[in-house]
């Protein structure tokens, strides 16, 4: 039934034999010995447009029509970094009247990345839940949310943004 398929930076292509699945047969039905135009009028072909998803060392295809899907499990990465924003946010508290730099070599960040932490720990609670319980959109990932340098305040700006409605 499967003739090929073609995997592209922007799309997977599939052709397959149209008699095959027109066939009540339990053989294939395809003529092989046959001219290659006929061949190919026997082909139904398929494109889907897709988008590669890297997580760490794991690459997905993400199926256009599927992009807004939920992964099936939580992404460890993530979840990670919302524990350390949580841990940093709770270390800057427990440290007084110490200059932010001085907590942050502490904790063993950069005053940059520290910085990033503290924004990150101000995420709307249901945003976090959904990271936790593995219900983020499929394109939410670290990197992406380690980039967003404008996090709005309000939570219903966040979840706007960040794609959670």
């Amino acid at each position: 039934m499967l003739h090929r398929i073609d995997l592209h930076d922007d799309r997977i292509d599939i052709s397959i034999y149209v008699a095959v699945l027109l066939s009540e047969r339990s053989d294939t039905g395809i003529d092989t010995s046959g001219e290659p135009a006929q061949m190919e009028a026997q082909l139904h072909h398929i494109s889907m447009p897709v988008c590669r998803l890297r997580r760490g060392r794991e690459v997905r295809l993400i199926i256009s029509e599927s992009m807004d899907a939920n992964p099936a499990t939580a992404d460890p990465v993530l979840v990670r970094l919302i524990a350390t924003a949580h841990a940093a946010q709770a270390a800057m508290h427990a440290a007084g009247d110490l200059q932010l730099i001085d907590i942050a070599k502490a904790q063993g960040f950069t005053e940059k990345y520290f910085t990033l932490l503290l924004r990150l720990a101000t995420l709307d609670p249901g945003i976090v839940q959904a990271i936790v319980e593995g219900r983020q959109p499929a394109l939410f990932t670290r990197q992406r949310l380690a980039k967003i340098t404008n996090l709005p305040i309000d939570w219903a700006s966040q979840r706007s943004a960040l794609g959670f409605l």
